[in-house]
């Protein structure tokens, strides 16, 4: 499984932080009209994140009680340092108590598997998202991104616009599928999801990879369930800011 259940929005900071083994703090606030939302202090991905994961999801169910937990809007900013580790900041995810009698969304069968066609059909909608995000295609990129991620378009543009800054359009990407999953524990709700491996070819970028996970509506129709696509400009490896070892250990 990947970690976190919906979308990673991604941004540069210039904190320091200091590696720790322990689960940072965490508050969970309520959000009129919303449900909840928990706040993380900052903490190294690299050695927390798996923590930060199983503490968040303990917290939601003990808050819900016999509801469903059903993630929705996530955010956070982060840095890659030299050696390839990602500091995360302002680490924020929401969540809702669902009654599962009147949840609108119903598991898939266990025993569901994709055929060639889903495999195809999958793999090429995620190419023509990754089209749109070359394109700074806000309206189309944004569209198919599932509803309770309530995206903005200054988020979305985020990945856009560090391909720009860059100077490295006129790449091409690859999206590699990792697996089908059947009502995955880690997802904002049950169903049937893929996930792909996604990386660019751009010039001017030591690297743009990531995974991609997409929910399968119905046949032929997907929607971005999570986004974590990092880049690191070429000039950062050549300034001596970031190494190619940390850019190859980012993308391994």
């Amino acid at each position: 499984m990947i970690l976190f259940a919906s979308l990673l929005v991604f941004a540069h900071t210039q904190n320091v932080f200091v590696q720790t083994k322990t689960v940072p703090a965490m508050r969970i606030e309520t959000v009129p009209g919303r449900g909840y939302a928990v706040t993380v202090e900052p903490f190294i991905a690299t050695t927390s994140a798996e923590a930060v994961q199983a503490r968040l999801e303990t917290l939601a169910k003990e808050r819900c009680g016999t509801l469903t937990v059903r993630f929705g809007r996530f955010s956070f900013d982060n840095k890659l340092s030299s050696t390839g580790d990602q500091s995360i900041a302002n680490y924020r995810q929401g969540f809702q108590c669902i009654d599962p009698a009147t949840d609108s969304y119903r598991p898939i069968a266990a025993d569901w598997k994709a055929t060639a066609d889903d495999t195809r059909s999958a793999t090429g909608f995620v190419q023509r998202y990754l089209a749109s995000v070359d394109k700074a295609d806000a309206a189309a990129g944004m569209s198919v991104f599932e509803p309770m991620l309530e995206i903005t378009r200054d988020e979305w543009m985020v990945l856009p616009n560090l391909i720009r800054q860059a100077n490295a359009t006129g790449g091409a990407w690859r999206a590699e599928l990792l697996e089908w999953e059947n009502n995955p524990s880690g997802a904002a709700h049950p169903g049937a999801y893929a996930t792909f491996w996604v990386s660019g070819e751009h010039k001017a970028l030591a690297g743009a990879c990531g995974p991609v996970m997409i929910y399968r509506v119905s046949r032929d129709q997907y929607q971005i369930s999570q986004q974590n696509i990092r880049l690191v400009p070429q000039a950062r490896v050549d300034s001596g800011e970031v190494t190619a070892d940390a850019v190859r250990k980012m993308c391994s």
